[in-house]
């Protein structure tokens, strides 16, 4: 499936293939599961993304979004953001669209990033 880039706007939710080792490798997150869009970089074909994982983190910290799922961001179940997993990824990962962030939580993941990144 081809998912075109007016779709992927900051604060979409999409699942994508993040690969599985050997292209993995130590603690990178991977398998198929949902990312959220942070940056779309057409020019490059590529985009940065957040993964998302179902399993609650062992160790809960600043760098973990919480998210419940809701009609608008297609999520199936309670989710976190792994925010200390920021990558990017080539956008033929990209398999589908599953909604957006209602603006609180797309909020919660910008400063979730700013405060690891410093900025």
């Amino acid at each position: 499936m081809s998912v075109p880039w007016s779709a992927l706007q900051p604060g979409t939710v999409v699942d994508a293939d993040l690969g599985l080792p050997p292209a993995t490798v130590g603690r990178e997150i991977q398998k198929h599961r949902p990312c959220l869009v942070l940056a779309p970089m057409p020019s490059l074909g590529l985009l940065m993304i957040v993964p998302i994982s179902k399993g609650r983190p062992k160790t809960m910290s600043y760098t973990n979004v919480e998210l419940e799922p809701d009609r608008g961001n297609g999520l199936t179940a309670r989710c976190f953001g792994q925010c200390h997993q920021l990558r990017s990824i080539d956008m033929a990962r990209v398999t589908k669209v599953r909604g957006r962030l209602d603006p609180i939580a797309h909020t919660r993941f910008k400063r979730t990033l700013a405060r690891l990144l410093g900025l």
